[in-house]
């Protein structure tokens, strides 16, 4: 997960489009794929505007006046497309010029797209974000290498430990950031465990510690951090030599798309970011594909991008995200949710709602739940909105029927702009910090991913109180034929019922323990292939209609257990559970239950 700010999506059109006049601009050598030039298709080569190919010097203004130039050829008439052409060169992208966070920034435009061929941009400030589009439409990037001259995060070796004052000593890399950029490396963060030698994460105990820092070398030249007191009683897990991994996590990423329709990143590769690599909030329709975020080869680098692979908040149709790879993140491979509003006033059927990143319009359904406890008051359609929840601010919205007990303090969550309908498939996911998928929405498709080596458990389809991300409970998505090796690699992450499982669907309350209400239903989870799970391979919790059929779970003898309860697969508090041809291979000497049901368990099959 990761956080997001509205500020750095709201780019100026002033910065794009003022003082540069429409035309058409001799073309560069286009990438597959362009479309030929026409009457109603122009191109715009960068090169033309003065970029230089070869990375001499920052070529951010003239790109950005080709991107203007052909964004004026499109808002002439509904019918014109433009096609901006970089050569096969490497561009350095910096931001100084620019207002915003991004090196290259996009505001309003319609049917334009950015075609790279073995190109690769080189952003200069290393918290910095790439590429921003904003409020546009039927947008496409595609053919480009994304990276870092100075990497947005700094690693080195541990050689020294004092688990009674709860410090650990480092000697960074040669190459990385000292963690006196105060801009890149804040006072309070945290990092992570590794092998100095390949840079995988460490296996065997606690990979993420949170510390503090003062920013001041010591004489030796080594840097201090100082472990969160929750953290220190793992600090057994760390030795003199561990490799240690930190990142900058702002609000800047390597693509951003904010509030736009239909668009579309392709064979894209990333090899650093700022946040996450890919970054949807409030668009409808964005497509993902065929892209991979890495670590660079060649490099001594321990990490790729600094949080999610792709981090999908709200809107209105889900995105499609299919046929890349995620390797070696610092959070989450993909997450898919909606945040929600909480109320502050409940009159009759109009309630009054504090400012949140969450929309409301006419027709929307709606679901109002009080966290606490993890009920679900019940769902409801908008019947009118006072205010612009557009702007962020505190609204209030009639209802067609106020659920009862609705109080002052719950929350709301607006289904009808939580990715409905997401598309998730063929992606492959390994060494990440995080999750595979992190999952919200309804309706939705995660199909023959595969996933190893997560720090964390592999397809998460429950709320995150800790962050306001829902909705709590999403309904009728199929989630079929991934495989799922070696989840939960920090074994700190055990707890039940938080991260109980392979698969786990769940009801989570503010305390991360099981909530009162059944709000999952209809979801199908078949025919997937779990490896070495943690407590459980599959977990259903607070649901109803479920139907978990044809999956293998394989345990392994080296597979560690965790304390009861344990077991293939769970369930608690639900109703009308359907398990069935449920195949396992069981190598542990002390083989586990197969099913565990806890309590509020009814119209459970087991065949």
């Amino acid at each position: 997960m990761v956080d997001f700010d509205r500020r750095a999506f709201m780019i100026g059109a002033a910065g794009v489009l003022a003082g540069v006049a429409a035309g058409v601009a001799v073309p560069s050598p286009a990438s597959a794929g362009v479309p030929p030039a026409s009457g109603t298709h122009h191109i715009f080569a960068v090169d033309d505007y003065g970029a230089s190919p070869g990375g001499a010097s920052d070529s951010a203004p003239a790109i950005r006046a080709a991107i203007a130039a052909a964004a004026s050829w499109t808002g002439g008439g509904a019918s014109r497309t433009a096609s901006v052409v970089f050569s096969s060169a490497v561009y350095r992208i910096d931001r100084a010029s620019t207002a915003s966070w991004y090196a290259l920034e996009i505001d309003g435009v319609a049917r334009l797209a950015l075609y790279g061929s073995s190109t690769t941009l080189l952003v200069v400030t290393p918290y910095a974000g790439a590429l921003s589009i904003a409020r546009s439409t039927s947008m496409r990037v595609e053919g480009f290498t994304i990276d870092y001259a100075t990497v947005p995060f700094t690693q080195g070796t541990i050689t020294a430990i004092d688990t009674v004052a709860g410090t650990v000593d480092l000697q960074l890399l040669s190459g990385y950031p000292t963690l006196a950029d105060a801009a890149l490396f804040p006072a309070s963060n945290y990092g992570t465990l590794r092998n100095a030698t390949t840079g995988l994460m460490k296996r065997g105990g606690q990979i993420t510690f949170s510390f503090t820092h003062t920013g001041t070398v010591l004489p030796s030249g080594r840097w201090r951090l100082t472990i969160a007191p929750d953290h220190r009683p793992q600090m057994g897990a760390m030795a003199i030599g561990d490799g240690f991994v930190t990142g900058f996590r702002g609000n800047w990423n390597g693509v951003a798309i904010y509030r736009c329709t239909d668009v579309t990143v392709a064979s894209v590769t990333m090899y650093a970011a700022p946040g996450a690599a890919f970054i949807a909030s409030d668009s409808d329709g964005t497509v993902i594909r065929d892209s991979v975020v890495t670590r660079k080869p060649g490099s001594d680098r321990w990490i790729s991008a600094n949080a999610d692979g792709v981090h999908n908040h709200g809107g209105r149709v889900g995105p499609r995200i299919f046929g890349n790879t995620f390797e070696s993140l610092h959070d989450d491979g993909i997450n898919i949710y909606s945040t929600s509003r909480a109320a502050t006033s409940v009159t009759g059927a109009t309630i009054g709602l504090a400012g949140g990143a969450i929309p409301l319009a006419p027709g929307d359904v709606v679901q109002i739940v009080n966290t606490a406890t993890g009920t679900v008051r019940g769902e409801t359609t908008v019947v009118t909105v006072t205010g612009d929840s557009l702007a962020g601010g505190p609204v209030s919205a009639t209802l067609a029927a106020m659920p009862s007990g609705t109080a002052a303090g719950d929350q709301l969550f607006n289904r009808s702009f939580s990715a409905p309908g997401a598309d998730v498939q063929y992606n492959v996911f390994r060494e990440l910090r995080g999750l595979g998928v992190r999952l919200r929405t309804s309706g939705a498709y995660v199909h023959a991913n595969e996933m190893f080596d997560l720090a964390y458990w592999g397809i998460w389809v429950a709320n995150d109180p800790q962050y306001n991300e829902g909705p709590v409970g999403s309904v009728d998505s199929v989630i079929e034929r991934n495989s799922i090796v070696r989840p939960c690699l920090d074994r700190s992450v055990l707890g039940w019922p938080s991260a109980a499982a392979g698969i786990m669907i769940e009801n989570l309350r503010d305390d991360y323990e099981g909530g009162a209400s059944k709000p999952h239903h209809g979801h199908v989870v078949k025919d997937n292939y779990i490896e070495d799970p943690p407590r459980f391979g599959i977990f259903v919790g607070g649901a109803e209609n479920i139907t978990v059929s044809g999956n293998t779970i394989a345990s392994t003898a080296g597979n560690p257990r965790t304390g009861a309860p344990t077991a293939m697969f769970g369930t608690r508090n639900s109703h009308a559970v359907a398990l069935s041809a449920l195949t396992v291979h069981e190598y542990a000497a002390i083989p586990r239950a197969v099913v565990w049901g806890g309590a509020g368990v009814t119209g459970f099959t087991h065949t």
